[in-house]
């Protein structure tokens, strides 16, 4: 009620025969031609350079544009990434080596034992859900599916921060829409991109187990010995 009252069209009308004269909307935009472009609404005025107004519509569209691209991109990666290679590295290890601590005091090596020892590799890890986000898809507008973890131990100990986003494809959306904050995963992921400045690391999910750590560990432990030994060229 308070926005139509302020936005609706003013109407001006004959004070004796009461017959509209004039109709003038409250909000009034430029025309691209004009040199110096006049938004209004309301009483509220501003008056622009045409130059500074098409600079900050390419800033907006280019800022869009990379958002767009970047989700796009991860969204198809993780949905058709295949497993990578088995590693018996550890959450703790990872931390030691690539976590927020690491990449504050040496980012080069961090980045560097990153590529060597945990990029496109599956690792079997544990941890607990903060938030999941359904993700969607209109037009040119996606947004990837993820789920949000936390690890144990965290990167941040009195922050309830994430650690890692682990990205899902359709035949885990099932799964996922039972799970809720604080659930206990286990799962086989493959390392996708390194956080940077404490941001959380991506991964794609390959198996995905609900509940505590200790009741799938056995199974988790058999999904990554199946694929270690697993051949390329061997029958599914």
């Amino acid at each position: 009620p308070i926005l139509w009252s302020l936005l609706k069209d003013a109407v001006h009308h004959c004070p004796r025969c009461l017959s509209v004269i004039e109709t003038r909307s409250q909000i009034s935009l430029p025309s691209v031609t004009e040199e110096v472009m006049t938004f209004r609404v309301g009483s509220c005025a501003m008056v622009l350079s045409r130059r500074y107004v098409l600079l900050f519509v390419a800033l907006v569209m280019l800022i869009v544009g990379g958002y767009h691209l970047r989700t796009a991109g991860l969204a198809v990666e993780a949905a058709e990434v295949p497993p990578g290679d088995p590693s018996n590295k550890t959450w703790a290890q990872f931390q030691q080596d690539c976590g927020f601590r690491s990449s504050l005091g040496n980012p080069i090596r961090a980045s560097a034992a990153f590529e060597r020892d945990y990029h496109h590799r599956l690792f079997a890890w544990a941890g607990r859900v903060l938030k999941v986000n359904a993700g969607f898809n209109l037009l040119v507008w996606q947004q990837p599916s993820f789920v949000l973890v936390r690890m144990d131990p965290p990167q941040f100990q009195y922050r309830d921060q994430a650690d890692l986003v682990l990205s899902f494809g359709v035949k885990f959306q099932q799964t996922v829409n039972e799970l809720h904050e604080g659930d206990h995963l286990s799962f086989n992921a493959t390392m996708l991109a390194l956080g940077k400045r404490g941001a959380p690391s991506t991964m794609a999910i390959a198996t995905l187990l609900v509940g505590p750590p200790e009741i799938h560990q056995e199974e988790v432990i058999q999904e990554v010995q199946a694929e270690s030994t697993e051949q390329p060229g061997d029958p599914p």
